[in-house]
């Protein structure tokens, strides 16, 4: 499936334009003759005293059915239309003589979006779009925005959103935060579970630089109860109206992103601090790299242990980053 980029007229055809796309129809500039002519480029630059650009309306020979073609500035300047080819070439073309400004390029379309100014160009989904790389008739779209539309036109035909409205600041700023989040997480993913450079020492960075000392790892017992991690913190340290230590027991879980975690996890914490008269009060917690399911939140809930997803923990490690930069650059 490929994704074209269309310039329609600026003058009075636009109405004539928006009102054929209700239709199904688009028509396309420089039709003085038809795309089907071998001479088509030549004799469309010397008819319509145009440049060469011209030529990139013998893309319409290479249009097969679905492909998508994205139209800027329709049905007003701030908007967009999205146009899905009915068939492929020669069935999807005509050419119709005689339309106002030459407009005589027909092509038969199967869907058009936007047409109630649903999508806005300003819209969030659109942030990579820059209009000035697109000034020819009809060009191919680049990767980048090219994987943007067709990911709106899946919403679209979906049913999982009707519009894209216009995007401000704080939406763009959430918008790129939650992507670093989430090809942190596709990083995170490709190390291995265990080792120097891996999910479980990740998850100790983490916890040690919330003032927690590392004491063991593989704390197991013979009946299901385990503990990947252990760690103690003396809460002298924090607290004017506490003394001792506080044990905390962690299970880390390096599923994939988008699967689920069990309740497994959290049994073994349970098991653990109840078979060892140490850990009898000892802090649980349980750490993904995916999602947990229903049950390990009830389970976890009920006990008390903490659960930290694939998201949660990814955002505590970008925290983690970015202090121990700030704390290398400051000092």
């Amino acid at each position: 499936m490929k994704v074209y980029h269309a310039r329609t007229t600026k003058g009075d055809g636009k109405s004539f334009v928006v009102d054929s796309l209700r239709n199904n129809d688009l028509y396309l500039g420089f039709g003085v003759i038809s795309i089907e002519e071998k001479d088509f480029k030549v004799r469309t630059i010397n008819e319509c005293k145009e440049s060469a650009s011209v030529g990139t309306l013998t893309s319409i020979r290479r249009f097969k059915e679905d492909d998508i073609i994205f139209i800027p500035k329709l049905p007003d300047n701030q908007h967009a239309v999205i146009c899905i080819v009915g068939s492929d070439y020669p069935s999807c073309y005509e050419h119709q003589p005689g339309k106002v400004e030459n407009i005589n390029h027909r092509i038969k379309l199967k869907k058009v979006y936007g047409l109630e100014k649903e999508i806005h160009l300003k819209s969030l989904n659109l942030k990579r779009y820059k209009g000035s790389a697109y000034q020819q008739p009809l060009l191919n779209m680049n990767n980048l925005i090219k994987e943007d539309i067709m990911e709106m036109v899946d919403l679209l035909q979906d049913e999982k959103v009707s519009r894209f409205e216009e995007s401000n600041i704080h939406e763009l700023m959430s918008s790129n935060v939650s992507k670093m989040v989430n090809d942190f997480r596709s990083e995170i993913d490709r190390l291995s579970p265990v080792g120097k450079m891996s999910f479980e020492a990740l998850c100790r960075e983490v916890i040690e630089f919330e003032g927690y000392e590392y004491v063991r790892r593989n704390h197991y017992n013979k009946t299901g109860g385990d503990a990947d991690l252990v760690f103690r913190k003396d809460v002298s340290q924090t607290s004017l109206f506490e003394a001792g230590e506080t044990i905390l027991l962690v299970q880390v879980k390096k599923h994939k992103v988008g699967s689920t975690s069990d309740l497994k996890a959290v049994k073994q914490i349970i098991d653990i601090r109840k078979s060892e008269p140490d850990y009898n009060g000892a802090l649980g917690c349980v750490i993904t790299l995916a999602d947990f399911d229903n049950e390990a939140i009830e389970l976890a809930e009920e006990h008390h242990i903490k659960l930290i997803n694939g998201e949660e923990f990814t955002k505590m490690l970008i925290k983690v980053s970015l202090e121990r930069l700030d704390l290398e650059i400051n000092t």
